[in-house]
């Protein structure tokens, strides 16, 4: 049996962001575009992970968890629920059906990947890796161009530059290659 991650996404483009985020620590993923493919993949493969949009057609991510949880060896894979709606009662609603995560789009992949780290079997150096461009995005995130912002830099120092806050943005792409 192979061992990979089932990326469950009626999306194409957040299929491709989660499987380039996943091929980039070394998953192999299986991509669905409903809960029904997801649940297909589970019966031929033990995934070590399986990521699911909540509102998928045919079968939505709720159904496609339940059904996982039902089959051999699922009762305790990692199941993470990603979805648009950030109400509580989706949230409780993923807990009732056995969902390990709950995240809500738009995330950050840096910090979702982050999340994944204890359920990828990551080598240390890339563990280290994934903390450090974590790290880059959430300071990146949290920068301010207003002149007057302090984002990093010394009392009394000068602001960035735009070039800088460029720079430093490109800095977390150099995390990702290769």
């Amino acid at each position: 049996m192979m061992n990979g991650v089932i990326v469950a996404d009626n999306d194409f483009l957040m299929r491709g962001i989660l499987r380039s985020m996943l091929v980039g620590v070394g998953q192999t993923v299986f991509l669905a575009s409903c809960g029904e493919e997801a649940v297909a993949f589970g019966t031929r493969l033990q995934a070590r992970l399986v990521l699911l949009d909540l509102a998928m057609p045919r079968t939505n991510g709720l159904v496609a968890c339940t059904q996982l949880r039902r089959l051999p060896g699922y009762a305790a894979t990692p199941i993470v629920i990603l979805t648009a709606l950030e109400d509580a009662e989706a949230r409780r609603a993923a807990v009732h059906v056995g969902a390990t995560l709950f995240f809500t789009k738009p995330f950050r992949p840096a910090s979702l990947l982050q999340a994944l780290v204890p359920y990828l079997g990551l080598d240390p150096l890339t563990q280290e890796t994934v903390a450090r461009a974590a790290h880059r995005a959430q300071e990146i995130a949290a920068y301010d161009p207003d002149p007057a912002s302090t984002w990093l830099q010394p009392s009394g120092a000068a602001p960035p530059r735009p070039s800088q806050a460029m720079e430093h943005g490109r800095s977390i792409l150099d995390v990702y290659r290769p």
